[in-house]
């Protein structure tokens, strides 16, 4: 069951068309080549948002109305404040918003139905959202609804399960990439329980380097052993509400948004 665009030959995407009896998109994943403290390695945003992509296209299979391939890789992106940690490759915002600009554009060239944006590095955040607005106002070449996921926004979930709030390399994330990555062997390191720079609480560009004691941001030092036993419960839920959530804005899109206007 093949899943990936660059798996189909042009045939057969010409063929999905011919066949179609249902709404056809693709799903992008984006993330970041970054340090992630001592326990995650350097692609663990770009892996989860690979492997939530790809659960979400396998199970929108299922789905009567909807279906998606999933793009390759968009793995270059900012990570401002840890530009000199070992290992990480940061990218200027405007190349990841040129990026993200030229890859839809050329893209929908193809005539899919929808895009979904799957990010899990929370600084993309910004160039993701006027990527949508693109897309929904026609700048690409088309007018194509972009719904835009963030991984970071379903901190709630892990949280509900007892787990800490930490949007970077803390419980949330180690859950998730042990959820998708089960033969990853995390190794016990020493973290020292003090923080080297207080960020200012509602100020996050300023100072932020070092961004976070041993490169982790959380709510205190990450329990291993507590995530790694909430992963199944966290990524299965998250997963859930991620197809719940794409579901149903393209309802709205297709069903609501796109009547209305017509019968304006």
């Amino acid at each position: 069951m093949k899943i990936k665009l660059d798996q189909l030959t042009s045939n057969e995407v010409s063929q999905l068309f011919v066949d179609k009896i249902k709404k056809m998109g693709l799903i992008l994943p984006v993330g970041c080549i970054e340090q992630h403290g001592p326990y995650l390695p350097l692609g663990c945003d770009m892996a989860i948002a690979r492997k939530v992509s790809e659960v979400l296209a396998l199970n929108l299979k299922k789905n009567a109305l909807y279906q998606a391939f999933v793009m390759p890789d968009c793995p270059y992106t900012p990570s401002p404040g840890a530009e000199h940690t070992m290992g990480t490759i940061s990218v200027s915002f405007d190349l990841l918003g040129k990026n993200l600009f030229e890859i839809i554009k050329a893209a929908i060239r193809t005539p899919w139905d929808f895009i979904a944006i799957i990010n899990a590095h929370a600084h993309n955040h910004g160039r993701v959202i006027e990527t949508s607005i693109m897309g929904s106002s026609g700048c690409l070449g088309r007018t194509i609804p972009i719904v835009v996921i963030n991984i970071y926004d379903f901190l709630n979930i892990a949280e509900d399960t007892g787990l800490n709030g930490g949007s970077h390399a803390g419980e949330m994330e180690i859950a998730l990439y042990h959820h998708y990555f089960q033969d990853f062997q995390f190794k016990e390191a020493k973290i020292e329980n003090k923080i080297s720079k207080e960020r200012p609480s509602r100020i996050y560009g300023l100072e932020i380097m070092p961004r976070s004691y041993n490169g982790i941001i959380s709510n205190g030092i990450p329990n291993l052993s507590r995530a790694l036993e909430k992963s199944k419960e966290v990524g299965q839920k998250i997963n859930d509400e991620i197809l719940t959530m794409l579901i149903a804005n393209l309802d709205n899109y297709f069903k609501c948004w796109c009547e209305s206007n017509v019968e304006k």
